[in-house]
């Protein structure tokens, strides 16, 4: 086990403090190999998991680090329009979006909370496309930064509500580029100036009802987008191929 651990080291190119934090680290990382292993060794599932990563995190950790969308309040849902049955079009049995590709490359927001902003920049990002034909890269750390600015001693990660994303976007008139607003892997101080140099903007934004599919593929026969998922459990930390169907690895 030793062996793999520090060719597992080597791939994910991880270094720690001192041989304690690496011993501590091998312990989790051996809890976490016997936890994939057992899981891939069930039969008739519709997914499995692998090593990964972040295979030297605890659950608790990686919901820390990676896990940053929030559930908005019912408060702030009151004033915002949602999808509902009056909005319902006819679904077609199927859509294929192989040919034509509508997002950019997929991103790692490494360890700073952000998955919030990455889906939203980059739900607004396919919506450009679909509109206008041709891909842009907007900046999630402008999102990062400027939806709720903080302050950065207490909120060093950047866990947020796409929600509130929205209505920044709304308010200030749109979303910078990338390459304007460059990211840095954690939260910073807003940068107005790039913020105002607008590159893209949207007309409106709605909210769909909770756990409904069927209001996700109608939204989806309109536009782009964003869900938040439950990602706390072992079966999305390690997943790798498949379609999750909730049932999870113990651990």
């Amino acid at each position: 086990m030793m062996e793999k651990y520090e060719q597992w080291m080597i791939r994910y190119g991880r270094i720690y403090e001192d041989s304690d934090e690496q011993h501590r680290r091998f312990q989790i990382f051996k809890h976490n190999v016997a936890l994939v292993e057992a899981f891939n060794a069930v039969e008739n599932k519709s997914f499995n998991i692998n090593i990964n990563q972040f295979a030297d995190l605890t659950q608790e950790e990686f919901k820390k680090y990676y896990l940053g969308a929030r559930l908005p309040s019912q408060s702030s849902l009151n004033n915002v329009q949602t999808l509902n049955d009056e909005n319902i079009i006819d679904l077609p049995p199927s859509i294929n979006q192989e040919p034509r590709p509508m997002c950019n490359l997929l991103k790692m927001e490494i360890n700073a909370a952000s998955c919030w902003a990455f889906a939203v920049a980059a739900a607004i990002e396919s919506a450009y496309k679909i509109k206008y034909g041709r891909l842009i890269a907007l900046s999630e750390q402008q999102l990062l930064d400027c939806v709720s600015p903080g302050s950065l001693k207490y909120d060093y990660c950047g866990y947020g509500y796409p929600l509130h994303a929205y209505s920044y976007i709304m308010a200030n008139g749109g979303l910078t580029t990338e390459y304007n607003y460059p990211y840095q892997e954690k939260k910073q101080y807003c940068a107005n100036w790039r913020a105002y140099q607008i590159a893209v903007g949207i007309q409106n934004y709605y909210t769909l009802p909770s756990y409904s599919e069927a209001s996700i593929m109608q939204a989806l026969m309109r536009q782009p987008v964003v869900v938040i998922i439950d990602a706390y459990n072992s079966g999305f930390m390690f997943y790798n191929e498949g379609v999750f169907d909730g049932k999870l690895p113990d651990g």
